[in-house]
């Protein structure tokens, strides 16, 4: 395994499909990061609302620009080919010694890659991911209150039990959701 340099460059795939009312929490809570060293991939999958005009307006904003001066690469499919399409896509684009995949519904906090990449490189890890709290349209907690988000919540809590997470994973997938992963492009590969 080769080791992480200093500060590298993160690359967050965003898969994008009829997320038009969603995208913009998804795109600003990335121009919030306190980890500096990104580039931002998107990609719509032939989204049938207005999500490519809404990302494509949102990354001709100045903040966006300046955020992100040469690292967003919008790309636009003719026919929807799936998340998975979307997000190999992405990764084929990316030019990050990360790689990290948020779903155009999803935020991130602010700190999120900061403490990620550290951990990663503390303790020479190739893939990770973190809990996640679960959120409504009105950005309202529901991790405790929906059931299904619950059920997830205490799948993430049961990790602890395991040796390993490794193990977890053989009972559960722990992880969630590929909008929760972080990984090195080498391993990708």
């Amino acid at each position: 395994m080769n080791m992480i340099s200093e500060t590298p460059l993160v690359s967050i795939v965003i898969p994008c499909y009829n997320h038009q009312h969603f995208v913009k929490r998804c795109l600003d809570s990335v121009a919030a990061q306190t980890y500096e060293k990104l580039e931002v991939i998107i990609v719509d999958d032939c989204s049938s609302d207005d999500s490519s005009r809404e990302i494509e307006h949102l990354i001709q904003r100045n903040s966006w620009k300046t955020r992100f001066s040469d690292g967003t690469f919008f790309h636009k499919f003719t026919k929807n080919q799936g998340a998975h399409a979307a997000i190999n896509y992405g990764i084929s684009q990316s030019n990050g010694k990360i790689v990290a995949i948020l779903n155009s519904d999803d935020m991130y906090h602010p700190n999120r890659l900061k403490f990620i990449v550290n951990v990663m490189q503390s303790q020479k890890h190739e893939f990770v991911f973190s809990k996640v709290e679960y959120i409504d349209e009105n950005d309202r907690s529901i991790t405790k209150s929906h059931p299904v988000a619950h059920r997830y919540f205490l799948t993430q809590k049961l990790i602890e039990q395991y040796p390993s997470v490794g193990f977890a994973c053989l009972i559960s997938n722990v992880g969630i959701s590929t909008g929760n992963f972080v990984f090195t492009k080498e391993l990708f590969n």
